[in-house]
């Protein structure tokens, strides 16, 4: 008897941590894709600053040339 009791504690132990696994894997899945998320965001982020950074620019730029051209 003693024998079976532990090869079904076994069992229910080995059920436990596949359990607890598969739930690790799916919590890692969703970080995965959370993380996939903001890299995209970041990206997104970076190309607007850029823009931005551009349009900041070419106005200082053509501030600048205003008062050459008589402009002011």
């Amino acid at each position: 008897m003693g024998w079976r009791y532990r090869c079904l504690a076994l069992e229910r132990t080995l059920d436990e941590l596949s359990n607890r696994l598969a739930h690790a894997e799916i919590a890692l899945l969703r970080e995965e894709r959370a993380s996939q998320q903001a890299r995209h965001r970041l990206a997104e982020a970076e190309s607007a600053l850029i823009r931005v950074q551009s349009t900041l620019d070419a106005l200082r730029q053509s501030e600048a040339e205003a008062p050459k051209a008589g402009l002011t």
